[in-house]
């Protein structure tokens, strides 16, 4: 089989497949994972655009692995990168013990950015972005507007399993602005 492009070899989702969501189905809490007859496909491996599921179909994916792998799956500068830091630092706490690498990432960021936009809140998820933006709001009450957009940007992209942080917040305004979008 060529490394070139997609290729199916087998019914989709292959037998693999069909067993693995069988198995995950016993074991994972209702509503994480959509699961049917004809779907999901499990992933086994990748490189660049193209992903190689459990029973050996290759895809293009289009997902980027929702923006994850944007510079592609198992990009070898990410993973030489990725590979230096875990040799050196797994976690530095960094709302406690900060490191220079996020200072340089912070900085650059901060010069990417237009006008006043010098100042980054790094997240992991959409839904910890939502919860900090309420508290930025009331300390920023007079650019108001600024913080209002960073909400609808980040609300829009929330995953489904992401909206109860919009019901944890006290903060009613930013629900509605949210909700509504």
């Amino acid at each position: 089989m060529s490394d070139s492009f997609e290729a199916i070899v087998t019914a989709v989702p292959g037998p693999r497949s069909v067993e693995l969501a069988k198995r995950l189905a016993a074991v994972e809490a209702p509503g994480i994972t959509y699961l049917a007859d004809d779907f999901p496909v499990f992933w086994e491996r990748a490189s660049g655009a193209l992903v190689t599921d459990v029973d050996g179909n290759r895809y293009l994916d289009l997902t980027s692995a929702f923006g994850v792998a944007a510079s592609g799956h198992t990009n070898p500068s990410v993973a030489a990168a990725i590979a230096d830091q875990a040799q050196r630092l797994i976690h530095g706490m960094g709302d406690v013990h900060p490191t220079e690498v996020r200072t340089k990432l912070l900085e650059a960021l901060a010069a990417l950015a237009p006008g006043r936009l010098c100042k980054t809140y790094l997240t992991t998820a959409g839904s910890e972005a939502i919860e900090f933006a309420p508290a930025v709001r009331k300390v920023l009450e007079k650019h108001r507007d600024v913080v209002i957009g960073v909400v609808r940007g980040v609300a829009s992209s929330l995953r489904p399993e992401q909206h109860d942080a919009l019901n944890a917040t006290a903060v009613h305004g930013v629900q509605r602005e949210a909700k509504a979008l």
